[in-house]
């Protein structure tokens, strides 16, 4: 019965997905679509940031560093030497990986809040970096051309970047690496008594959490047309997977989706409709409400069984 109702579930996925890719072709308005591009952005952003965040328990909130990276290294190559950015997107990932690991030795020698400071200090580092380095535009409004991409190809690439972070997500579960990760936030020092790489795995999981968030931001500049330091460099997109995914349940499996899929629409309605500051209380507030009336995530009310 029970692997009866499994397939059900993965033949009910994959029409929702189809429909999902096709939703370009079916007249969906524009405003719909950026709506839905932005969602799969934060969906990205939020898985990668649980497989540290969640599993392991450490607050990483330097994300936006990464992201930036990417959105910076992509809109380089793309202004300069006319790469487009769908291509160069992996590549600016592999850069913020690359960083990440060199940063990472230097900031696991940090736990808890301390480590959380260092994290979001790295946010405003390149932030400071990039706004005073001329070859980079010097803080000044760049315009990437948007090369082989157009609002269909971004809503496709976007949904395929969440889609792929969930599969990887569901692979590092099932991994000795997941386990790994789960008894490092149960206990580090019993974990590496116990044998766990400790260092190594949270290493590795902030660099493969940071190439999703470069690959990611290698693409954001397209949807949005142009690219300034604290545009990408914001500490507001480390925040936001942190709220979504503490919403949903850092302790399950699609609890970051679940906070993305709710947060991300809420904010944008919010700031459209309000058109003013106002719309960041009441996000405020709406999330505290949330949080309150289910502390452990709105995805134990779904999802009891898929609890890490």
């Amino acid at each position: 019965m029970k692997g009866k109702y499994l397939i059900l579930i993965y033949l009910v996925g994959i029409v929702v997905i189809m429909l999902l890719f096709s939703l370009p072709f079916l007249g969906v308005p524009s405003f719909y679509l950026t709506l839905l591009t932005l969602t799969y952005m934060y969906i990205s952003l939020s898985l990668c940031w649980n497989w540290l965040g969640g599993f392991a328990g450490y607050l990483n909130l330097g994300h936006a560093a990464f992201f930036g990276v990417g959105a910076y290294f992509s809109a380089m190559l793309a202004i300069y030497y006319k790469v487009p950015q769908l291509l160069s997107a992996p590549f600016a990932g592999l850069l913020a990986a690359v960083l990440a690991l060199g940063l990472g030795f230097a900031a696991f020698r940090f736990r808890g809040v301390y480590f959380g400071i260092v994290t979001i200090s790295l946010v405003f580092i390149f932030l400071i970096f990039v706004t005073n380095l001329d070859a980079l535009g010097g803080g000044r409004t760049l315009f990437p051309p948007p090369l082989l991409s157009n609002n269909i190809v971004l809503y496709q690439v976007m949904l395929g970047s969440a889609l792929v972070t969930s599969i990887v997500t569901r692979f590092i579960l099932k991994s000795k690496l997941g386990w790994g990760l789960i008894a490092i936030r149960g206990d580090e020092d019993t974990a590496a008594c116990i044998g766990v790489p400790v260092f190594r795995y949270k290493l590795l999981t902030f660099a493969l959490s940071s190439f999703f968030a470069g690959l990611v931001g290698a693409i954001y500049p397209l949807l949005t047309g142009v690219i300034y330091p604290s545009m990408v460099f914001n500490v507001l997109i480390s925040v936001n997977p942190v709220l979504m995914s503490i919403l949903g349940g850092t302790t399950y499996l699609m609890g970051p989706v679940i906070g993305a899929a709710i947060l991300l629409p809420i904010s944008y309605y919010l700031s459209y409709i309000l058109m003013s500051e106002l719309h960041i209380v009441l996000y405020g507030a709406l999330l505290i409400a949330l949080v309150t009336a289910q502390p452990k995530g709105l995805a134990k009310w779904l999802f009891k069984e898929t609890r890490l």
